[in-house]
This record gives structure tokens, C-alpha cells and sequence, in this order.
């Protein structure tokens, strides 16, 4: 319930600063951005750039801008980016596999020689700091680690990074010392490197090859033997084994002959629970009591 608890507090800030939408008025010695928070709860935000070259100047898509002398994110200037090759992920074909994340892909852009991953406060978003560079000739994409929370699994070289999209839509590249002839895919976010199992960035223990299998597209994982979750460490459930089930369109709800899970934990008659259940089986009110009758309403047909 705690857990619970935490994660939605932890929301709160992303749907307060999450933007929902952007437009762009340039006048004649200045450009002014206007943006309206998701559901409206800050309100709208305006800031102001002045470019150094007004009558060059072009909105590329996303927060990205420039003119024939600098690139700019936000009111921001990105120092490193060409002005003249620059553009934005968000309105080109060049890497389709971005397509994925339509918000993520905004905040990245890349001229002629390298790729630019940006960190941004959605509309609040004057400032642009820790911005990772990665040559376009190494760069490439190896994999989406997880579709859910929108992490992929890059290489720039012979390193390999793990970028992460974090509750406020901004880009984080991790280094990591993972090497990629070593790298075997499970699913749901989960690698090995070599006998290492991996969530993401974050190994947890030694396994023996080939006996961890993910149940499709969730975090949910088995040994043959238990049931495993992962959430802040990957911890057991007291499931059944043989009637384990993961739904196969909200992949965080489960069930086994005996009772629900939702991500990693049984269904609890909690407020938590009781909110899940109302926003994704209904929009009529759902009591506790029936969460179970509307999981089995979405259940797969045997």
C-alpha cells in the first residue's frame, strides 16, 4: 500500500509539468513560446527568445529552433549543434524507431555529425544543461529495453548507454559497462551480460543461461520454479506457478487460480487498487468488491 502510495505522490509533479501543448509566435524582434500543462493544472507558461537572427529564424518541431547562427532549445542555446545541418527528431523519418515516443522523440535533435539528447521541464523548460552527444557514424539504436516506461538500449561505438525517459519527459543517457557481444534479450526490460541478469541498468544477480524467461511484454519473469517481479529489487511472488497468467493487454495485472496481481503485488480492496480498476476497466464507478469481476471481464479466452 505504501508502495502505492509513493508512486502516485511521485506522479503528481509529471502531470503538473507534462506538456500537453505548444505554439510558437514570432514577432519581429522575438519569439515567444506558449504552453499549456497536461489538464490544464499549472495553467499556461510563456517564455521569450530573442534570437540572434530574427529574419532566419525557424521552428523545427518539438522545443527545437534556430536561426543561421545558433540552434536553440527552448529559450536556450545549444552550443555544440551545427545551425545549418540541425533538425529535429520529431519531424523527420531519419530513425523511424523513435516513432515509439512521440514526446520523447521532441527532445532529440542531430545535425550532419552528431545526435543531441536533451533534458527538459516540459513548459517550464528554460534551460538546458547535461546534454549527452553521440557521434552519428557509432550511434545506433540496439533495442527498445522497455516499451512501458520508454527505455532504450543504445550503442555510440563500443559503448553502450541506456537511455531512460524520466517522469518529466526528459532524456537520460546512462553510461553503463555492459558489452554487446555479451548481451542476450529477454524482454520486459530484462538482459543478460553473460550469466548477469539485468533490468535495465541494474544488474541483479548471476543466473544460469537460458533459465529466466519473461512473460510476454511485462516485467513479470519466472525461473520455472517462482514468479518474479521487478519494482525496486526483484522479489518473488507468492503465486502459483503452473496457473500464472499475465493479461494480455495490461500487462502490469495478472492471476493465477487463486488470486489478481498488479504489479507484483495481490489486488487489495486499497484505494490504489480501487482507482487502477476504475480507470482502466470503466468509467462507471467500480467498488472493491468488483475488481475481480471487471479482471475477468478482459481476461483472454482459453
Amino acid at each position: 500500500m505504501f508502495r502505492y502510495l509513493t508512486f502516485l505522490l511521485c506522479c503528481i509533479p509529471a502531470c503538473l509539468f507534462a506538456q500537453s501543448n505548444l505554439t510558437v509566435d514570432v514577432g519581429d524582434t522575438e519569439v515567444t513560446f506558449h504552453s499549456t500543462s497536461a489538464f490544464g493544472l499549472r495553467g499556461n507558461r510563456s517564455q521569450t527568445l530573442k534570437p540572434r537572427d530574427i529574419a532566419s529564424f525557424k521552428y523545427l518541431g518539438g522545443a527545437f529552433s534556430k536561426d543561421k547562427f545558433q540552434v536553440y532549445f527552448y529559450t536556450s542555446i545549444v552550443k555544440e549543434a551545427d545551425a545549418a545541418s540541425f533538425f529535429c527528431l520529431g519531424r523527420n523519418s531519419l530513425y523511424p524507431e523513435f516513432n515509439l515516443f512521440p514526446k520523447l522523440k521532441s527532445v532529440i535533435g542531430a545535425d550532419e555529425k552528431n545526435i543531441y539528447f536533451m533534458p527538459n521541464f516540459g513548459p517550464v523548460g528554460d534551460y538546458v544543461d547535461d546534454v549527452t552527444v553521440m557521434d552519428r557514424k557509432t550511434f545506433g539504436v540496439i533495442t527498445v529495453l522497455d516499451s512501458i516506461s520508454g527505455s532504450y538500449l543504445l550503442r555510440d561505438g563500443k559503448k553502450i548507454y541506456v537511455m531512460m525517459k524520466d517522469m518529466y519527459d526528459r532524456t537520460n543517457v546512462i553510461p553503463t559497462d555492459l558489452v554487446e557481444k555479451n548481451i542476450t534479450l529477454i524482454g520486459g526490460g530484462y538482459l543478460l551480460n553473460g550469466d548477469t541478469l539485468y533490468y535495465q541498468i541494474f544488474p541483479i544477480h548471476k543466473v544460469k543461461p537460458g533459465s529466466m524467461k519473461v512473460y510476454a511484454g511485462s516485467k513479470y519473469i519466472t525461473d520455472g520454479k517462482k514468479v518474479y517481479h521487478y519494482t525496486y529489487s526483484l522479489d518473488p511472488i507468492v503465486a502459483d506457478y503452473a496457473s500464472f497468467k499475465v493479461h494480455p493487454v495490461y500487462k502490469a495485472f495478472a492471476r493465477d487460480k487463486k488470486d489478481y496481481y498488479f504489479k507484483g503485488e495481490k489486488m487489495s480492496s486499497s484505494l490504489t487498487a480501487f482507482e487502477v480498476a476504475k480507470e482502466i476497466f470503466s468509467k462507471v464507478d467500480i467498488e472493491p468488491a468488483n475488481h475481480r469481476r471487471y479482471l475477468k471481464m478482459c481476461e483472454e479466452t482459453d
